[in-house]
């Protein structure tokens, strides 16, 4: 399909459409004057087979032809020379005159709904356009109006009241600028279904890597053996994370001469080379050091932006929903006419459409803008190569105050343009296909109507925007309303905690801590045997997951094995998900045991485990413990609160440093509670708290622990800090448990009473929780 560029607004109020209908001799027979375009359908037909849809895509279509195409029809032929054009089958050429040139054309019918397409199939046979210019022209064909005159004798004719009605419901100004808006997005669409963009897109990603990633967290959920559509699922959230990582958000460029920080002057128009990917506009920046100026070329063809890898939102989403395509989702790109742009991908787990939005990092969560952002929502158009949706439903809880702001054209127009766009995206599309996509129309029409009937009981607390630097976020209104009171929340649910592994680990890495010790009687041996263990799991972590194998090729990597019993060895490849063998050649090699998803989830907290114990001074309590203590483990979380997907209560306790549980609102009070497996008591001697990877103010700062011997139904406390500061990321601390605290417990509570600013920032974070208890 080739898209034309959105034509110009400026024309005159007679140009807008003007329907005049006639019955003709008691047989149903209806004929349909439009722009002076005749068409003569059957009435029975007309009713059994297309109905008031076909009515409302002629009418649209008519439009987007005069619209886009800068046809001038004329007088149309006769009805008679319309039923023969029907009845002989043959399409009537269209002529139009533009600036003294003449083309022949089909009808707009069969030029977007081919008879033998199934769009074409659904349609009239009998709707044809006549001749389009010519002699013996019908007096009852309304002739395009030019001039004033010519305005007020079609009022005559059809009456002013009906005139000027038909004028203000089909307002041609209005539907240009709703479609100049649409437009341009529909074509960057068609882009992503280039098999070479798409393939050039697969070659940036390192797709074992995210495979891997997504494998790692469905098992900390106990999913070890997942299915397709929960792969599939996980596997889009880590596209999403790590295309936010490896995309550029651009606030101004910097100096393309020396580098540094620029300052806007304006733009320009693009060049010619610009232009060739699809550049709109380019803004310029003057350099305050070297005064050379530097272009910021807006580009909108996706394939330019794999290169560039940078821009703002518009740049973000285009170049993801490319990749989502990539690999094989339904992908949309979603338009907010309130200048924001951002992705839709069908989800075959849900089944439904769910909300990615790459620059914040955020997955399926709708209600960011208006709710977050405190963005006024109208216009909300989501755009694929088979379909155009209107779909701002569901991203709004207040959906009767949004129907006040869609002040561009009527609802009942956008329904018909979107309709008539959606069928000509889908005109050549194969029969099963075609019925496939409407039914997915409607079950997704029944999601929005009711997404949008939610109670506001069911909204959950969401930031403002993070993407940009704070000025603009301001001078955007994005920021969203730190001091409002936050929303209700829903109950979080207790989640199973699968974090047996990262036990094993630490008693391990323990026990081979304290056999060289025993064996060398130094301290300095015991540091050299960590960072030679560190070093042969980091080269194994980085071979590909489901085929790792490496040989021990030094004579340091060999003397931890030799320094270390058998039964400790073994315990360390059991809990790593590996197998050692001994082969003929007297080498040492490393493998994987079983399902490489055991080692994909044990590998990075071993490695951040001995990273931590290998710096130039590790905490001793964390050695005295790591030695002396048992990491309690096998229990349930449950907190006051939680960001989805990744931010859950169970992260706090699966031992990967880049995992954190979130709490939205954890800076005006927070907790989290551990319960032991059932019939299991501990006395708790110690634990440790980690930073996460960022944002040092929503670190924990004041803090209570408390104890049950009851499942939670009444507490003691165990320990309280005040002032704490974390003051690197992934810093682990440890405090102790006094004597007199210590008691049989089942489960533990940590309230959270301050983070370090919460002037900043309403959320808590925390990336491990580690509860350590005496050893039997």
């Amino acid at each position: 399909m080739h898209l034309h560029p959105a034509g110009s607004t400026e024309r005159r109020l007679s140009d807008d459409l003007a329907t005049k209908r006639q019955t003709d001799g008691g047989q149903g027979q209806r004929t349909e004057h439009m722009q002076g375009i005749h068409v003569s359908c059957g009435g029975d037909e007309w009713r059994k087979r297309s109905g008031p849809l076909m009515n409302s895509i002629c009418q649209a279509a008519e439009l987007h032809r005069r619209i886009f195409w800068f046809s001038e029809p004329g007088t149309r032929g006769t009805r008679e020379a319309g039923r023969q054009g029907a009845a002989d089958g043959v399409a009537r050429p269209i002529r139009s005159e533009r600036a003294g040139n003449s083309r022949v054309g089909r009808s707009w019918c069969d030029e977007y709904f081919p008879v033998d397409s199934p769009a074409g199939r659904r349609r009239p046979r009998r709707c044809r356009q006549t001749e389009a210019r010519g002699e013996g022209a019908s007096s009852s064909c309304l002739p395009l109006s030019r001039t004033h005159q010519d305005d007020c004798r079609i009022m005559e004719d059809v009456g002013r009241e009906n005139f000027l009605s038909k004028v203000q419901k089909y307002s041609v100004r209005c539907l240009t600028i709703f479609l100049s808006r649409v437009q341009p997005s529909l074509q960057q669409c068609m882009l992503y279904e280039d098999p070479d963009a798409q393939e050039a897109a697969r070659r940036t990603v390192n797709r074992d890597a995210l495979d891997e990633k997504a494998l790692i967290s469905l098992a900390k959920e106990g999913k070890f053996t997942p299915t397709k559509d929960e792969i599939e699922h996980a596997f889009l959230y880590q596209l999403l994370l790590w295309f936010k990582k490896s995309f550029r958000w651009v606030n101004q460029p910097e100096c393309s001469n020396c580098g540094s920080p620029t300052i806007g002057t304006g733009g320009t128009v693009p060049n010619a080379e610009e232009s060739r990917y699809m550049c709109d506009k380019v803004e310029l920046f003057r350099c305050p050091s070297c005064y050379k100026d530097t272009r910021f070329p807006r580009y909108n063809d996706p394939r330019k932006l794999l290169e560039t890898r940078s821009g703002r939102c518009g740049e973000w989403a285009n170049c993801f929903t490319l990749y989502c395509r990539a690999f094989g989702y339904k992908s949309r790109l979603v338009l907010s006419f309130q200048d924001h742009v951002w992705t839709e991908c069908y989800v075959t787990l849900f089944q439904r459409w769910v909300h990615l939005d790459p620059c914040e990092g955020i997955m399926d969560r709708p209600l960011l803008y208006e709710e977050g952002w405190k963005k006024i929502i109208d216009y909300i158009i989501a755009l694929s190569y088979n379909g155009v949706h209107d779909v701002t439903q569901r991203y709004t809880r207040k959906w009767p105050e949004v129907l006040t702001r869609r002040t561009i054209t009527t609802e009942e127009n956008v329904k018909e343009v979107l309709m008539f766009l959606t069928m000509q995206c889908r005109a050549d599309l194969p029969p099963a296909e075609w019925e496939e996509l409407m039914a997915l129309d409607q079950i997704e029409e029944e999601e929005i109507a009711r997404s949008s009937r939610a109670e506001p009981a069911d909204v959950e607390s969401l930031p403002g925007r993070l993407s940009g630097n704070e000025e603009w976020r301001t001078l955007r209104g994005e920021m969203g309303n730190l001091q409002q009171p936050a929303p209700l929340t829903k109950e979080c649910p207790v989640r199973k905690c699968y974090d047996e592994h990262v036990t094993l680990i630490k008693e391990s890495v323990g026990s081979l801590c304290s056999d060289i010790i025993e064996a060398e009687d130094s301290v300095f041996k015991v540091v050299i045997g960590l960072k030679a263990l560190h070093a042969f799991l980091f080269r194994l972590h980085s071979q590909p997951f489901r085929t790792r194998e490496l040989q021990l090729n030094s004579a340091v990597e060999i003397a931890w094995l030799g320094h270390a019993n058998d039964e400790t060895i073994a315990l360390l490849l059991k809990s790593l998900g590996l197998a050692w063998t001994l082969k003929e050649d007297g080498l040492f090699w490393i493998s994987i045991d079983g399902n490489p998803v055991h080692a994909a989830v044990s590998l990075p907290v071993a490695l951040a485990l001995l990273d931590k114990l290998t710096k130039e001074h590790p905490s001793e309590l964390t050695v005295k413990w790591l030695v002396h203590g048992i990491r309690l483990c096998k229990g349930e979380a449950v907190a006051s609160g939680e960001e989805l997907p990744a931010g859950i209560s169970s992260a706090a306790f699966d031992g990967l440093m880049l995992s954190k549980w979130e709490e939205p609102e954890g800076a005006k009070g927070a907790w989290i509670i551990y319960h032991l497996p059932k019939q299991m008591s501990h006395t708790l001697a110690a634990y440790e708290i980690t930073s996460a990877d960022d944002c040092p103010e929503r670190d924990p700062y004041d803090w209570v622990l408390e104890g049950s011997n009851d499942n939670g139904i009444s507490w003691k406390e165990l320990n309280s800090q005040q002032g704490q500061i974390f003051e690197e990321r992934f810093l682990s601390k440890t405090f102790e448990i006094l004597p007199q605290n210590h008691f049989l417990c089942n489960s533990f509570r940590l309230r959270v009473t301050a983070v370090k600013d919460s002037s900043k920032q309403n959320r808590l974070q925390i990336a491990c929780i580690d509860f350590i208890a005496l050893k039997p």
